[in-house]
């Protein structure tokens, strides 16, 4: 959801039945996909709907008061496993696709980006509506305390970084180790 620029998500009670995503529902719930969330803020925040959901919709479903309503088939969304190559940020979209991509993958398995034929991954980014005339893909340094990349419509800004073979650092201890070197350089 995240990573498609869904604004929200939700939790349903359902009947399971062998196909996917096709018992008929009892209830559902809906949260908003907040500008910030991740998707390891979003699971925390719906593991707590869920339990919500589920604390209303037992009583109901004992009591034998449960109303399950058929889905329609036209409205079933599916959610696909993440590939390894969607791991790797697309810098040739629009700086919004590319935050949401970014924070899809954290915490878990985190977005990389490529320099010099090196993956780093990115723990944590923000995003920056700035204009600037660099090409998609420059290190433009820091700003705003974090390590910029400059996309079409702004700058992502990388604020935990992970070079192959290394720890996560914040951005400032990875531009006053390698990251210095790294601006003017493009990255894919």
């Amino acid at each position: 959801a995240i990573m498609r620029g869904d604004k929200e998500c939700g939790m349903s009670v359902m009947r399971m039945v062998k196909k996917m995503d096709a018992g008929a529902v009892m209830a559902q719930r809906a949260l908003r996909i907040e500008e910030e969330d991740t998707s390891g803020t979003l699971f925390e925040k719906l593991a707590v709907l869920g339990a919500d959901l589920m604390a209303s919709s037992l009583p109901l479903i004992f009591a034998g008061e449960a109303d399950f309503v058929e889905q329609d088939e036209e409205q079933v969304s599916f959610a696909p496993a993440i590939t390894p190559q969607e791991e790797r940020l697309d810098l040739c979209k629009a700086l919004d696709a590319v935050y949401d991509q970014a924070r899809a993958l954290i915490p878990q398995p985190c977005g990389y980006i490529m320099h010099e034929g090196k993956k780093v991954k990115l723990h944590a980014v923000r995003r920056l509506h700035k204009a600037h005339d660099l090409a998609e893909g420059t290190c433009a340094g820091m700003i705003e305390h974090g390590f910029a990349i400059a996309l079409q419509g702004g700058y992502l800004l990388a604020d935990v970084l992970q070079p192959e073979g290394k720890k996560p650092m914040d951005a400032a201890s990875f531009y006053n180790g390698s990251g210095k070197q790294w601006v003017g350089s493009r990255v894919e």
